[in-house]
């Protein structure tokens, strides 16, 4: 079957519009979404860097700001991640290698 005609079983997943869950097709099967509940500290040189942006277009990661204390030398955030589980995981790897300091808060 030539590759147009072929039904694609994992599609890249996308972001819909705010509040919406990540869709996959999957044959029609649902994936499984978590929600995590993280306290971040950003240091000063990545106050103004767009990385909750990227969580959602590289990680495929809905950000939602629980809570947040912005000043010119830190900032702090309570942020609900929401998205498959390993793109949970690799979203808050990337803010520990990025140099946030991130805690998980237990439900």
């Amino acid at each position: 079957m030539p590759p147009t005609a072929e039904k694609s079983r994992i599609l890249p997943p996308m972001l819909s519009s705010v509040g919406e869950k990540i869709r996959y097709n999957l044959g029609g099967m649902e994936p499984t979404i978590i929600k995590r509940q993280i306290f971040c500290t950003f240091p000063q040189d990545l106050i103004k860097e767009p990385l909750l942006f990227t969580l959602g277009t590289q990680f495929q990661v809905i950000p939602n700001i629980r809570g947040a204390s912005v000043t010119d030398e830190v900032a702090i955030l309570s942020l609900e991640l929401e998205g498959n589980p390993q793109g949970v995981e690799s979203a808050i790897t990337y803010l520990k290698e990025m140099g946030v300091t991130v805690e998980h808060i237990e439900d």
